[in-house]
């Protein structure tokens, strides 16, 4: 495929989408129709050239398709279907843009105080959280930390180990 063209796979698929049922659509057809398009493109762009270059403008814009429809003289279904399309594009563009534009205002309304405050809550939770009482399991034993462990206690752990030893006799 060169980088010009209409990919293949698209051209094909649009095409079977629309044959009627039970017929076959053929690569034959679809390179056909490719080219077609490819075609059809290039006459519409070269139009809205003329477009731009008669009103001053450097860019075009999606109303010069329409524009170029009609100055090519092409059937008014042509230029209504272009039309509800442009539409449709326009629609979801301005709300993609309204849904950024609510959520970067959703988040300036949170001002540097309201910020500030927040921080101080999630600090307070923290500390609240750090405050409670740790788990028996998790505390260091004090005489443990200092080396002071009893001997009843050492005693008391070597049994325990004991209890759990496997016994090679057995």
């Amino acid at each position: 495929m060169e980088s010009h063209e209409i990919p293949f796979a698209t051209v094909e698929r649009v095409t079977k989408l629309f044959a009627p049922k039970g017929r076959k659509v053929t690569k034959e057809l679809s390179h056909s129709i490719s080219d077609c398009l490819h075609a059809f493109i290039r006459v519409i762009t070269e139009q809205m050239k003329e477009i731009c270059a008669e009103s001053n403008r450097k860019m075009m814009q999606p109303t010069d398709v329409i524009e170029a429809l009609e100055k090519l003289n092409l059937p008014e279904e042509y230029v209504n279907v272009a039309n509800e399309c442009l539409e449709t594009v326009t629609a979801n563009v301005k709300r993609k843009k309204d849904r950024k534009k609510a959520a970067k205002e959703q988040k300036e309304k949170l001002n540097s105080e309201e910020m500030r405050q927040k921080q101080q809550r999630l600090f307070e939770e923290a500390k609240r959280e750090s405050d409670q009482p740790v788990h028996p399991s998790f505390q260091i034993k004090e005489d443990i930390a200092d080396g002071t462990e009893s001997t009843n206690e050492k005693e008391e752990e070597e049994e325990s180990e004991d209890e759990f030893a496997l016994d090679d006799d057995e």
